[in-house]
């Protein structure tokens, strides 16, 4: 996940409202879809397909699924996961052994499946909404059990980011994350890793590394937004 700086937004004459659900229809996939290409290719100069997957081209796969922030009722940012194949397990070179020793370490490797992985991914915030906390609204509740549970199997958690990101984001929010491998060198990432800020894959263990109001907390939802600040990122610098 990285950060497009924000432009200074001024102060919202009123307070307004945030409301985060699932993408649950065609149309709703296609809306995300729509919002993260646009971000991402002004900003990284990014394109995304479901049959050409080329990383040292730019070219990106699609999340499978979406978390959806709407506010006066446009969508106004987007989350996705990664379901059937995880970006770090095809790209980035994790292994079910490498999620198994993280799970053994932390006495939890008959509690989950290692085959039952999915990753958050593309946190994307309209540029022109940056600045009201939005992006840190949908990062929280793309860590509910609702988005992150599929068919009542308890899921593992991975993530591709730069340390930027783990400092910034999961650390100061609480989240624990535990190293698995280094992320390979590609071209799509050229404009957010560098030597001292590299990219790597991490697991995350639901109950234990995530905080459990943000876990337990269902969707969808509706929360209060405030005033706009400065720094609020459009996209986050993941894969």
């Amino acid at each position: 996940m990285t950060t497009v700086p924000a432009p200074t937004r001024t102060t919202l004459a009123t307070p307004s409202t945030l409301t985060l659900r699932l993408a649950t229809s065609t149309g709703d996939r296609m809306r995300a879809e729509y919002l993260i290409s646009d971000v991402y290719n002004q900003h990284y100069d990014i394109v995304f397909s479901r049959d050409l997957v080329d990383l040292d081209a730019r070219i990106e796969p699609y999340p499978d699924d979406y978390l959806l922030a709407y506010r006066s009722g446009q969508l106004v940012a987007v989350a996705g996961l990664y379901v059937h194949h995880t970006y770090v397990q095809q790209f980035g070179g994790v292994t079910r052994e490498d999620i198994e020793r993280e799970l053994e370490k932390a006495g939890q490797l008959g509690a989950y499946d290692p085959d039952v992985a999915v990753e958050i991914t593309k946190l994307t915030v309209r540029p022109e909404y940056t600045g009201e906390r939005i992006g840190m609204h949908i990062f929280q509740a793309a860590h509910s059990a609702s988005f992150l549970t599929r068919e009542d199997r308890r899921p593992v958690l991975l993530v591709c980011a730069n340390q930027r990101v783990f400092d910034h984001l999961h650390t100061p929010a609480g989240i624990t994350t535990r190293f698995l491998r280094e992320f390979p060198d590609y071209a799509v990432h050229d404009q957010y890793r560098s030597p001292d800020n590299p990219m790597s894959s991490r697991l995350i263990i639901p109950e234990l590394d995530i905080p459990r109001e943000w876990w337990e907390n269902p969707l969808p939802r509706t929360v209060g937004l405030g005033t706009r600040t400065e720094g609020d990122p459009a996209a986050t610098e993941d894969a």
